[in-house]
């Protein structure tokens, strides 16, 4: 437990008289003069988790000088010169406490987007639409803090929102993704997973149960097997009747 120097030395030391008025202003005068005092204990916990920060910003160094030394064998010297001061001003905003988290959230995508081509981020058509929907002078973080404000406060409201709002809780991860797509405004759109619907084969037939055909929310017509039969999401399944899901069979590649 942490001890301030007043704990430390009055419990050393306990007063068991009345102070006099000379007494406490010398009591007070020697509290603030250490006040900055630590004890032993606490300052041996203050120093093992200074060591893991650093530790961790030594980890992050080797693996910037590890990254500078292969740019400098595969680009031109223009580039690592370039790559090496915006890095360096990178680091430098971490450490100052006047840049805004909109400000250094910006600088720190595009850097990512100039100098780390990747993939493009996959997010879910609830995510793209977000992102569509959403005015580009929003900070990425600013982006996710709006969609779960319009849940969080009026969801009847707002329930179109609801699914990217889930798929951003699902996965930390996927808020990783959608301020890197938010940021950039480059990404891909996930393709849906989709299923038939095979229905228990109550006839003896041979071939397999599946609905072919859906109106205003009932299905009305079925097919033996899979070539006539529709595909739908998860979302369209539970839309007509959530006990259908439990008869969902994925579609395979190339069907």
């Amino acid at each position: 437990m942490t001890k301030t120097f007043e704990e430390e030395l009055f419990n050393k030391v306990p007063c068991k008289f009345e102070l006099t008025t000379e007494a406490e202003y010398k009591k007070s005068t020697l509290i603030n003069h250490f006040k900055n005092w630590h004890s032993d204990e606490e300052f041996q916990e203050m120093k093992e988790s200074y060591w893991n920060q650093a530790e961790s910003i030594l980890s992050m160094l080797d693996e910037i000088k590890s990254l500078k030394s292969q740019l400098q064998q595969q680009a031109l010297p223009k580039t690592v010169e370039d790559f090496q001061g915006e890095l360096e001003d990178l680091i430098d905003d971490i450490l100052d406490d006047d840049i805004s988290d909109s400000a250094f959230d910006g600088k720190k995508y595009k850097f990512i987007e100039k100098y780390a081509p990747q993939a493009l981020p996959v997010v879910p058509e609830c995510a793209a639409g977000a992102i569509e929907s959403i005015p580009d002078h929003y900070s990425a973080f600013g982006a996710i803090d709006l969609i779960i404000g319009k849940i969080e406060t009026l969801p009847v409201e707002n329930e179109d929102w609801l699914p990217v709002y889930n798929w951003l809780y699902e996965d930390t991860k996927n808020q990783d993704t959608f301020a890197l797509a938010f940021m950039t405004r480059k990404y891909e759109v996930e393709k849906p997973q989709l299923f038939y619907i095979e229905l228990p084969n109550v006839y003896g037939l041979k071939n397999k149960i599946f609905v072919s055909k859906v109106e205003n929310g009932t299905i009305v017509e079925f097919s033996n097997g899979k070539n006539y039969a529709l595909k739908f999401t998860e979302q369209e399944i539970k839309s007509i009747d959530e006990r259908y899901w439990q008869f969902a069979v994925p579609v395979e590649d190339g069907e």
